[in-house]
């Protein structure tokens, strides 16, 4: 999971809105284009999934996106509502 909330809201509420890693290969032709590659990996960050999740639930952090991804993010998160 990629968490997508701000600094500022994942310190301040219980649950954050986060988006699936999922395999290119699992990705529905219709949902390509709100995803995001995940640098030297067959792995998309699935913006077309995003969920709430209680932060307590996750077990493992394994470090913060590339800018160059998190931007990617940023720009598929206005397609993804229309921003």
């Amino acid at each position: 999971m990629v968490i997508v909330d701000s600094d500022v809201v994942v310190r301040q509420r219980s649950s954050v809105v986060a988006a699936p890693i999922r395999e290119a290969r699992e990705v529905p032709s219709r949902h390509q284009l709100l995803t995001v590659a995940l640098d030297e990996s067959s792995e998309v960050i699935a913006l077309y999934d995003i969920v709430v999740v209680a932060k307590d639930t996750f077990t493992e952090y394994v470090g913060d996106v590339p800018v160059d991804v998190l931007d990617q993010v940023k720009v598929g998160l206005r397609a993804r509502f229309d921003l």
